[in-house]
């Protein structure tokens, strides 16, 4: 399948149209309609008068009895389909609703409408429910046909015909197959087959179990996996999940099998080939999202399911045997985590690099009181917080932006760009709103009724009665949230502007488009709203040149919906990239038509169609504010193949099957309020040749349980391609029980060869246990390592960290400094650091600790070290980064170090620093500094006036210290952890604050009282950027952050090194994070990132899949190696509980 990717190269179908003749015969111009004059300092967008527009439906919920519990789920809204029916030029509205079976609008210009319900034959059966809706063209006559979704009846399509002078829309479900009557969400179209025509995928949510099943007996079987599986009948209807650690099984509610309807041609039935196509899944599907990702000219499907139910990246693998098409779910190897309750998602490339991107939406407060309020119980048999790391991949509560990278791996930075919690969220649509050649962003919000609000489910009947239960929130009122817009600033940013814009309506919106309704080329918004009328918004923008494409497929289908357009404004770097898709966030469906921003750009350099068909065209030179109809040439184009770009690395299977091992431990029994694990830090992996042949080899650390070994070089590699063995686990096997942090090979005894020395580390264990020791084992000179004797080490027990080896006092011999990390049990105390002065002396080897007289030995929790000589005397400075301070230089003065962390301009930067490395970055003679710190991609947000706090101290008057996590909303300070989290660690907190709304309207000081904050101690992070520190020549250095994308994720591990070929350094970096406990989620944004150097300081990112180099998980450590002995260094990355990656230079 990746095989096919652009980025590794395959065949394209490339044709170019130089003949002007040529060009005019195969694409036609208008100009947009005039824009309104709009008014100076007016917003973005006008609220069209409803009432004056001809528009007259209304949102109604009136259900029948048996479907009054349907006011929880998707369908108490509904969807907006927009199409222009009957070519008169503009486009016409179908808004969906629960008791008229959705109504037609005709557009007849300047926002007024005409209800056209009657072309609709024959009329919806009274009561008939509409949930979606799609415009599309089944038979490629050139008009566009309508398929109407409903709950508990059967789909519906309208065949567009003529009558008379004018079109209308004939009901012809059941005799082309699709009359699907169930619980339908959406109908959704594309071509996957690339036959010419569009094919039909339905998603579909969770119908009420019958009363036939409800009392039935039932056992279980099992799967072809060994999974439990229910009986066929009751698939649909239930489910079963393995608990965690397999401690039994979990009922759960399912929803409906999705279908997939092959379109076999103008006038002849749909086939079912769900599963011929190798789709699967009983799940509350929420949005279905059509999309070439991998850019291989066939549609992929993203599916949104709610709750337990996985999101599916159904990947089109193209014709295989016999000429079927198949899908494969790509989310375990491509997503780092998706949404829980995944509702709506849609399709933008947000950052203009030409790979498609996809947002997935969920409900996460955008205040701390929403989110406050709706996280519920943490723990308990009523709270399924258990499940947010249970599933693979995690799902968490809140959005999903995933960046395409270009290879099989996608960037999830929701976070990094701000829009990670954005309300209870149905549809989500992307879309140039301003006309400066980003994409925005418009998402729809509110509920029913507020379901998540903690109080109200405490104080709601027992589901037992189940008539009590719904009276009780019939009562309630709906949850009314503000609509959100962000405006897109480039550079990864985005910013919220609806209240600028004039798109804050509060209200209970689920469908929504974005769409051109006057022909002047700007979006406009049209939002179905739930027990009312639907919103139009005008865009009366007056700046920023735009222009319409239309395309008319003739090999293609007749729309051609799965084209890729490419715009390249002129004198701009800018690549515009938009593909045409039918549905989009939710329920809903714009016209089949593509809208370009272009800024100021007033003229275009080329624009290039890539149809279904594999067909290509070119134009150049075209103006802006147009819209241009594009018709797919009928000319055979020629065949050419695109060059393959190589990359910089390409992946190695030299070390296939060489993994760490993770064994799990529960950092959260001794300290609940633990903000994340320190029991998953290794493994670190070093390189040397240990046993004198010329070949490096290595050694990798393991968790505790598991000792770690040595991995000899062979002559030849094994079947798999590995080219290295284990000789045998002595004398490693004598210390499994420790947690292998991080391994260095240096000569500590002068003979000659590289020693092992292990820091010992991680909570899995009390203070001082003897797990805590670090060890020294001697090389013989040929790979045979033995214990050091016990006199060689100083009789310490501390769970270390970084360990850094220089010759810091110039006696000939090499010294380790060794981080203190952590206080097992008691985060976050000072542990105790090691500066190891070599004092071996006639071949008896001895280090002393000397960190108490050089006062080094309370640090802080220390993260990483380097040895560098920043002031240019000749004598290595140790430089130390950690947790919840600043990076500390102690300046070497012949062998004493002195603390001048004021000195060199550090002391005032206080972070997560988790990584360092040393280089002359700006080629100016000096050292200079990298820095790796926690990022952007989090819900933590540090300034200096608003920093991240912690507290440590006796906050319930129980003498038990505690963890107290602090942020900012406005100037108030506010606790990080929920009422369930804190509440079930110091009691006492419910006699004082009952409920979640009295905990969620309080300050931290109002919680926990300003004298107890003030005894306690106060910890600061105000810089959480990753970044350089450029040294003047003197030692002192100014701070620079990496570029935006490189803050997408925790920073673990960095090396400086021309990686590029061109005698300039770069920066790699390897990171992300699996340690955070579960209200947190993992930071796992990252695939690692490789930083192109100018040689003057500044760095730019090379895309992973132009450096080939790409590592999901929680990467630890990063070695640098000539693996296939062709003198150019290979990187090796190891991963916490996971597989080596390496990558060999090309």
């Amino acid at each position: 399948m990746l095989a096919r990717m652009r980025s590794i190269g395959f065949v394209v179908l490339i044709f170019f149209i130089t003949c002007e003749q040529s060009q005019y015969a195969q694409i036609q111009e208008k100009a947009l309609e005039a824009r309104g004059s709009g008014q100076k300092g007016s917003r973005l967008f006008r609220q069209v008068d409803i009432s004056g527009s001809g528009i007259d439906f209304v949102h109604r919920w009136n259900p029948p009895e048996k479907h009054r519990d349907q006011l929880t789920n998707a369908f108490s809204g509904g969807g907006v389909a927009v199409g222009d029916y009957d070519q008169d030029g503009l486009p016409d509205i179908f808004i969906c609703g629960q008791i008229n079976g959705g109504q037609l609008f005709k557009n007849s210009g300047g926002f007024r409408f005409i209800n056209q319900s009657s072309v609709l034959e024959p009329p919806a059966p009274v009561g008939t429910w509409a949930t979606g809706a799609s415009w599309a063209d089944i038979d490629n006559d050139g008009w566009l046909d309508l398929y109407v979704c409903g709950f508990d009846c059967p789909n519906r399509l309208y065949m567009n015909r003529p009558q008379g002078n004018q079109r209308v829309l004939v009901e012809s479900a059941r005799s082309l197959g699709v009359d699907f009557s169930g619980a339908s969400i959406i109908g959704t179209f594309a071509d996957y087959d690339r036959d010419g025509d569009l094919d039909l995928f339905v998603l579909t949510n969770r119908l009420p179990v019958p009363d036939s099943l409800l009392n039935e007996p039932f056992s279980l079987s099992r799967g072809p996996k060994g999974e439990p599986v229910l009986p066929e009948a009751f698939r649909q209807y239930a489910d079963v999940i393995v608990l965690p650690d397999g401690k039994g099984l979990k009922k759960i509610d399912a929803g409906q099998y999705d279908h997939l309807y092959r379109n076999e041609g103008p006038g002849k039935p749909f086939k079912e080939v769900t599963s011929e196509a190798g789709m699967s899944g009983n799940h509350y599907g929420l949005s279905a999202t059509w999309w070439d990702w991998n850019q291989d000219g066939w549609p992929d499907l993203y599916v949104a399911n709610d709750f337990y139910g996985p999101d599916r990246l159904w990947t089109n693998n193209g014709p295989g045997a016999g000429g079927v098409v198949t899908f494969t779910d790509m989310t375990r190897e491509s997503l780092p985590h998706t949404p829980w309750f995944s509702m709506g998602s849609d399709i933008a490339d947000v950052n203009n690099d030409g790979w498609m991107d996809l947002l997935a939406t969920d409900m996460a407060g955008s205040t701390h009181y929403n989110e406050k309020m709706q996280m519920g119980n943490m723990s308990g048999s009523d709270s399924d917080a258990w499940f947010l790391n249970h599933p693979i991949p995690p799902q968490y509560m809140r959005n999903a932006l995933y960046l395409n990278s270009g290879t099989e791996n996608f960037m999830e930075v929701a976070q990094l760009y701000g829009v990670s919690k954005t309300d209870w969220t149905w549809s989500v649509n992307f879309g140039d709103l301003d006309n400066d050649g980003w994409e925005d962003l418009f998402v729809t919000n509110g509920m029913s009724r507020d379901w998540l609000n903690s109080d109200l489910r405490a104080r709601a009947p027992s589901k037992d009665g189940w008539d009590r239960y719904y009276d009780f929130w019939y009562a309630q009122k709906p949850l009314l949230q503000t609509n959100r817009v962000f405006r897109n600033q480039g550079g990864l940013k985005m910013q919220e502007s609806g209240i600028e814009w004039g798109l804050d309506k509060n209200s209970v919106s689920f469908g929504s488009v974005l769409t051109d309704l006057n022909g002047d080329g700007d979006l406009d918004v049209v939002v179905n709203n739930f027990g009312g009328a639907p919103s139009l918004f005008e865009n009366t923008s007056t700046t920023g040149h735009r222009i319409v494409v239309k395309l008319v497929g003739t090999k293609s289908n007749r729309f051609g919906v799965g084209s890729t357009v490419t715009v390249r404004p002129a004198n701009s770097e800018q690549r515009l990239t938009r593909y045409l898709t039918s549905a989009r966030g939710f329920m809903s469906c714009p016209e089949p038509s593509l809208h370009f921003g272009l800024g100021d750009q007033k003229e275009i350099e080329s624009l290039t169609v890539a149809w279904p068909s594999g067909y290509r065209q070119s134009f150049e030179n075209l103006s802006a504010n147009r819209q241009y109809t594009i018709t797919e040439s009928a000319t055979v184009p020629k065949e050419e193949s695109s060059p393959n770009k190589r990359s910089l690395f390409a992946a190695s299977h030299q070390l296939k099957g060489i993994r760490h091992r993770e064994r799990p431990y529960d950092d959260f029994a001794r300290q609940p309020l633990l903000p994340y694990k320190h029991s998953q830090l290794g493994p670190g992996i070093v390189f040397a040749d240990v046993d004198g042949d010329h070949l490096e080899d290595f050694y990798l650390a393991q968790a505790a349980g598991i000792p770690g070994r040595i991995y000899f070089r062979r002559k030849k590699p094994d079947k798999t391609g590995n080219v290295f063995e284990v000789r045998g686990l002595d004398p490693f096997r004598q210390h499994a029980a420790c947690e292998d942090i991080t391994p260095l090979f240096f000569d500590a005894d002068n003979d000659g060869d590289p020693d092992l020395y292990v820091v010992s580390g991680g909570v899995e264990g009390s203070v001082g246990a003897p797990v805590f020791k670090d060890r020294l084992y001697l090389n013989d000179g040929k790979g045979n390592f033995s214990m050091a004797p016990k006199t060689a080490l100083p009789d310490v027990s501390v769970s270390g960290g970084p360990a850094a080896v220089a010759d810091f006092d110039k006696d000939g011999d090499l010294d380790i400094f060794v981080g203190g990390r952590v206080v097992p049990g008691r985060y976050p105390e000072t542990p105790h650091s090691l500066l190891l002065r070599n004092d071996t002396r006639s071949g008896s080897v001895r280090f002393s600790d000397v960190a108490p007289e050089a006062k080094l030995d309370a640090l802080g929790m220390v993260t990483a070290a380097v040895w560098a000589d920043t002031n240019g005397d000749t004598w290595p400075e140790l430089i130390v980064a950690t947790e919840w301070g600043p990076v500390q230089v102690f300046q070497n003065i012949e062998g004493s170090l002195r603390r001048v962390t004021a000195k060199a301009g550090l002391d005032k930067l206080t972070g997560w620093w988790s990584s360092l490395a040393a280089g002359d970055l700006d080629q100016d003679g000096d050292i200079d500094l990298v820095a790796g710190n926690v990022g952007l991609n989090t819900k933590y947000k540090a300034t200096d006036s608003k920093p991240e706090l912690l507290y440590y101290g006796d906050f319930d008057g129980t003498g038990k210290p505690r963890i107290l996590e602090a942020k900012f909303e406005g100037s108030v300070c506010l606790p990080h952890r929920g009422y369930s989290c804190s509440s079930n660690a110091m009691p006492g907190l419910r006699s004082k604050l009952p409920t979640f709304h009295s905990f969620a309207i309080k300050s931290l000081e109002a919680i926990y009282s300003q004298s107890r904050l003030e005894k306690a101690r106060r910890f600061e992070a105000n810089a959480l950027e990753s970044g350089i520190f450029i040294n003047d020549g003197s030692g002192r250095f100014s701070f620079v952050q990496l570029p935006h994308i490189a803050q997408a994720f925790p920073v673990n591990s960095i090396v400086i090194k021309d990686l590029t070929n061109d005698d300039k350094l770069d920066i790699y970096l390897a990171g992300n994070s699996s340690s955070p406990q579960r209200e947190t989620g993992n930071m796992d944004g990252g695939i690692s990132l490789l930083l192109k150097g100018n040689g003057l300081g500044s760095f730019q990112a090379v895309w992973p899949n132009e450096s080939g180099l790409t590592v999901p998980g929680n990467a630890r450590g990063i070695a640098l190696t000539d693996l296939n002995g062709d003198s150019k260094l290979d990187i090796v990355v190891s991963i916490n509980d996971g597989e080596l990656r390496a990558f060999e230079a090309q």
